[in-house]
Parts: structure tokens; sequence; C-alpha cells
């Protein structure tokens, strides 16, 4: 029996390897039975613990060990979850059904597990014995491509002395292994004006006037937008790209906005800088999108999330701009972040330069939305008065949230890299952060 911990958060992440600097084309890395990307190494263990073994999966309220029983996994190891708070994840690369390979133990019943796929809920399968390989097919067939997986636990159980009911999954893969379709999300070095953006020497074709996107599978690609871009369909791509915008009054207006039901939104290699600077001018809105590789300049509010299912990484978010007076703000003055979060589930924030914001680096205020399930690691961090500020508001402390590997630079108010309620930091995972400048730990800011 597994021993259960009800108060410490566990966490293994992988950590893969850096791509050629700003090459724009991805490495091929394929696992050939499974077509599993493959880590290639690993984020440090916590002080006086053994580091734990490799895996595909990174995992949250639970833990990696060796395989304790067959099936085995490509590397010998599972991903145990124990509650209903426990969930794994990882990317798969190829197309079909998801194949998800596990066990459980039996206590008053096998392990259920929720797969989502792309954050999209996919299926529900019962980890018990009746498969002799413990492989069991999951969820709709799906194109060719990388796809971001969840496991959750769904219907813990524990007796007392007499049994516990746990999850054990080995190894996630697509019916039909694909390459990798997306590059690294740790390119060499600190993201910046040399590998952010439009890639020098793009040929762009100008397009005046507003572009609003509304058939699905749209590729925008190689265009200099005189004007702003609306998504209103599935499955759009936006790179190597630059967009100005245009003019604006009294309503605010985002160079490229994702408000509405659309699913699996990609912007690559694209710049956003405002051509006309006002109060009213801010960058990227919305959710259900991916943003890699952009540079975000000359805009209030850099990037500006309410919805689900975000992911920022290897992106310069920078030089805001500040308005006092601003007209518009009830105190004066623009509250210009780098980046605000106002609600959603499935945020990752990783590997990003956010620098130059007067109001704060990263905001996060649950003004819309509850917030849960937010990860931000290995980015560089500064600007604001503090730099990243939590607050709860009427909402309750955010469930799942991680901040770890990240650097600090300065703020204005000295010595406040992160201010946050006690009721969050208490049941977050927030573990080497560090001071850029000095490489030793920073402190966290009680906040309300």
């Amino acid at each position: 029996m597994l021993r259960r911990h009800s108060v410490h958060r566990i966490r293994n992440a992988t950590h893969r390897g850096p791509s050629k600097p700003h090459s724009r084309r991805p490495a091929v890395v394929v696992i050939a039975a499974l077509g599993l990307l493959a880590p290639a190494g690993m984020v440090a263990a916590a002080d006086n613990e053994a580091e734990p073994p490799s895996s595909q999966f990174e995992v949250v309220n639970g833990t990696i060990r060796a395989a304790a029983a067959s099936p085995e996994g490509a590397a010998s190891t599972e991903a145990v979850l124990w509650g209903n708070s426990s969930y794994a994840t990882t990317e798969i690369a190829g197309s079909g059904r998801v194949i998800l390979s596990g066990r459980s133990s039996d206590c008053e019943g096998w392990a259920v597990v929720a797969v989502s796929v792309d954050g999209v809920p996919s299926g529900r399968v019962t980890l018990d014995d009746a498969r002799p390989d413990g492989s069991v097919a999951v969820g709709p067939s799906l194109g060719d491509g990388l796809h971001d997986v969840r496991i959750d636990l769904v219907n813990d159980n524990y007796v007392e002395g007499q049994c516990d009911r746990n999850a054990y999954l080995s190894a996630a893969a697509m019916e039909v292994a694909g390459a990798v379709t997306r590059p690294s999300p740790t390119p060499v070095g600190r993201p910046g004006s040399s590998n952010t953006g439009v890639p020098a020497g793009t040929k762009l074709t100008v397009h005046d006037g507003d572009l609003t996107i509304s058939r699905a599978g749209t590729v925008v690609d190689g265009l200099d937008v005189r004007g702003d871009i609306s998504v209103k369909a599935d499955n759009v791509t936006i790179r190597n790209t630059i967009v100005r915008g245009r003019p604006v009054d009294t309503v605010k207006k985002s160079l490229i906005s994702a408000y509405g039901d659309h699913k699996n939104l990609l912007i690559e290699d694209t710049t956003l800088r405002a051509a006309y600077p006002h109060p009213n001018r801010d960058g990227l809105k919305g959710r259900n999108f991916t943003a890699r590789r952009i540079n975000v300049s000359n805009v209030v509010d850099a990037v500006l999330v309410f919805g689900d299912n975000v992911r920022l990484e290897d992106s310069w978010l920078h030089d805001n701009t500040h308005f006092d007076p601003d007209w518009i703000s009830t105190d004066g003055k623009s509250h210009d972040d780098s980046l605000q979060i106002q609600g959603g589930n499935n945020i990752t924030i990783r590997h990003n330069v956010l620098e130059g914001a007067f109001h704060t680096g990263i905001m996060i205020t649950q003004d819309r939305y509850r917030s849960t399930n937010i990860t931000i690691a290995g980015n560089w961090l500064s600007g604001g008065s503090c730099t990243l500020n939590i607050a709860e508001k009427a909402r309750g402390p955010i469930p799942g949230l991680t901040i770890r590997d990240n650097r600090f630079g300065t703020s204005r108010i000295t010595n406040c890299p992160i201010i946050a309620p006690p009721t969050t930091t208490q049941i977050a995972t927030i573990t080497n952060n560090l001071w850029d400048t000095t490489n030793t730990p920073i402190t966290i800011r009680r906040g309300s």
C-alpha cells in the first residue's frame, strides 16, 4: 500500500533539451516503439530527497517511481496518482487515439482516470486488470501533431489499514507515432530581440485594415497587418507576421484578440508592436491559445488571459507604454502589466522574459473567473511595483499553482519579487526562484 501524504506536494518534472539558436525548425526526438517525446534531463530534486527516476510524465500531487509491477513503461517508471487532486501531464506526437498504459490498486473498486487532450476532455477509463498489457485507447481519433495530454485521478478511495486506491501510469502514446511538429520549449539562451518575433529576412506582405478569421484551419503567414486580428475559428495559426494595429479611441482594443469559443490558436514567430500607442491599446488577449517566440511591446498590457488552456513560452514581453496622466484609469495612471491573468485553468508560462512594465510583471487577479492549475517556470521576471502579484479577490486560494526555477530582477518596491496571500502560498509549489544578479533565493512578501 502506498502511504498517503495529505499535505505535501511532490512534483517531478522533466526538462527538455535546448534547440538550435533561433533555427525555427523543430528537432525530431521520438522513441520509435511508442512515439513518445523523449525527456533530455531532470530538474534537480528537492533538498534532502534522492533524484527521482526519469519519466515522460510531469506529476502534481503525486510522484514518479521505478515501476513496481507490469506493465512497465519505456523507462521502467510509473507516475503515481494518489488523490483526486493528483494529475500527470505529457506531450505525445502522432495521430489516432491516445493509448494509455497503466494499472491501479483495488480498494473497493479500481481507479478511474479522466483524460484531456489539448485542453479538451477526451474520456474516462478504468485502470483494472482486465487487459494483460495494461493498455487502453481513450477518446476520439486526432490529427497528426504534438498533443498535450493530462490525466486526472477522479475516484480516489482510502480505507485506513486496509487499502488505498491509486493509479499507476507507465506510458502514453498515440496510435500512430509521429514526428514532433513544434520546437523544443527551451531554446538556447534568454529570449530577446534575436530569437523572438518575425525572423530577420522574412518577406512580408502588407495587409491594410483589420483581419477577422472565421474559417477553421486558416494559416496567416508572412503578413504586415496594419490593423487588428480577431480570431473566431478553431485551429488557426498566425506565424512570421507583424501586427501594428490602428488608432483607437474610447474602446479597449488588442492587436490580436481571441475571446470566443475557438480552440487551438497558435501564434509563433510574430511581432506585436502598436503603431499608435494609446491607454486603450493592448497586445494579445483571450484564451485557448499557445503563443511561442512572440515579441510584444509598445502596448499597455502585453498579454491578458481570461479563460482556459493558455501557453506562453520562449517569448519577450517588454517596453510597455505607461501613461501618467491616463484619463481612462480611475487613479490617473496606466496599470500596465507584462502579463495579466484574470482567471482560467491550465495556464503555463514557461521560459519567457517579462520586463519593462510599470504596474506588475505578472498579475493574477481572478477578476473574471477562478484561477487553477497555473505554472510559471523558467522565466526571467522583472518590473512592476512587485513583479509577481497574486490577488485572491473573493474567489479564494489558487489551487495547482506552481512557481519554480524563475530568475527575478528589480521592481519599483525594493525586494518585492512576489507578493501573495499566505492562503495561496501554503498550498502552492514554490521552489528554486532566485535573484538573477546574486543567484540567491528570493523571499515572498505577504499579501492579502
